[in-house]
């Protein structure tokens, strides 16, 4: 926002153009606040990828796993 020197400048004269340096720190501020949204996304989504990596990591072992021990459990019940 403009400074109170910079409204009074601007009422006691008006054809004088407006400073343009009084947007710089909104300005600024604006493309902070979206440089950390872009970094908190990129983290969002890496930590949801390796969550995602070791839940399907689990589910896979344990599919493995299961059609093992059935054909364990068939096999010995074949052979009695």
């Amino acid at each position: 926002h403009p400074s109170i020197k910079t409204v009074a400048k601007r009422i006691s004269n008006p054809n004088q153009p407006l400073n343009e340096t009084t947007h710089a720190p909104i300005e600024a501020y604006c493309k902070l606040v979206m440089d950390l949204f872009e970094i908190l996304e990129k983290q969002v989504d890496s930590y949801l990828t390796v969550s995602l990596n070791k839940i399907m990591s689990g589910f896979i072992k344990r599919l493995v796993w299961v059609p093992k021990s059935f054909s364990d459990t068939f096999n010995r019940r074949m052979m009695k």
